[in-house]
């Protein structure tokens, strides 16, 4: 779990974990954007922005509505299927991001106004991954992933990669690689070359 906020979510979430290892590991929370950096045999070939899922408000339509035609989309499936995106329900951790940002269900977001309700970006469970263009990622950015990938010794890698603005040095505004995956996925951009 991640945005653990108080300290009686940080104690539910390492019973949870404690349920699954013996060892649990607790990392400080950074605050930026989620980003997956694409990495092949030295070099950066695709950026992805990773936004967690939520609802974008209409001005006129409560969260539950807009989450209702979020989840009519054809592509959204239910959580651990193989569906490009993953519905997302008004569950416990919905409505705990609700009542942080002062709403809840029956509440009507402004036209535009962004309503996260899940804490991490992962596709798997309703996030969305949106291209990026390489060349408005900081140069400083891609460099330190390839570090990272080359590090561990792969020729392929996906660099999670969270920073508060991708287009400026982390060496400016801090950065943290919270996941470096040797068997990414793709999706259905796959690229041609891998075929």
């Amino acid at each position: 779990a991640a945005r653990l906020l108080d300290a009686e979510r940080v104690r539910r979430a390492w019973r949870e974990a404690a349920r699954h290892s013996s060892l649990v590991l607790v990392e400080e929370f950074f605050r930026g954007d989620d980003h997956r950096i694409h990495v092949f045999e030295g070099e950066v070939f695709r950026v992805r922005h990773r936004v967690a899922g939520g609802v974008v408000g209409d001005g006129s339509a409560n969260v539950v509505a807009l989450l209702e035609r979020l989840n009519a989309d054809p592509r959204r499936g239910p959580p651990g299927s193989s569906s490009e995106l993953i519905r997302i329900d008004l569950d416990e951790e919905a409505l705990e991001m609700l009542a942080e940002q002062g709403l809840d269900g029956a509440s009507v977001p402004a036209a535009g106004r962004f309503v996260p309700l899940r804490r991490i970006a992962n596709v798997a469970v309703g996030g969305v991954s949106n291209p990026m263009r390489i060349e408005d990622v900081h140069p400083d950015n891609l460099a330190l992933a390839v570090r990272a990938v080359r590090a561990l010794r792969l020729d392929l890698a996906a660099v999670d990669f969270l920073t508060p603005d991708i287009r400026r040095s982390w060496t400016e505004v801090g950065a943290a690689i919270c996941e470096i995956n040797a068997q990414p996925q793709f999706g259905a951009d796959v690229p041609e070359w891998l075929y």
